[in-house]
């Protein structure tokens, strides 16, 4: 098993991030298997994608937008402000399972490995892991 812990140092509130290239070099050189991609934070989401440009601005607009309208929410009443970014955070999910062979992980040509931050900024983690397969 190979694996790998990332440091992310988001940049705001919400913010998202393309973060395939870390991945893949975290993951370089270790031959075929399964990549799991996990973060350790109750407050934000890994997702696969587009990374372009515009749909990060996008993924932004759905995390200021999307709670707004269902509130307020109970777990903000129990003293914790940010209740909205642990129920984005749910949604989104906070691990991906990659297939990997010696070119990199296998991803569709639009898809990327994107970090979504809905309560920075903050300093982040993110263990990579190649499971099984080749080492």
């Amino acid at each position: 098993m190979t694996e790998s812990i990332l440091q992310l140092n988001t940049r705001a509130h919400l913010d998202a991030v393309d973060i395939t290239d870390l991945v893949t070099e975290a993951l370089a050189g270790s031959g075929k298997g399964v990549a799991l991609i996990n973060t350790p934070h109750t407050t934000v989401g890994l997702v696969l994608g587009p990374g372009d440009d515009a749909m990060l601005r996008d993924y932004i607009q759905l995390a200021k937008r999307w709670p707004a309208g269902y509130g307020p929410f109970e777990h903000f009443d129990e003293n914790n402000p940010n209740s909205e970014a642990h129920l984005l955070s749910s949604f989104a999910g906070t691990s991906a399972l990659l297939h990997h062979s010696e070119d990199g992980p296998s991803l569709g040509k639009y898809q990327r490995v994107i970090f979504l931050e809905f309560d920075g900024p903050r300093t982040r983690r993110v263990v990579v892991r190649l499971l099984g397969g080749d080492q």
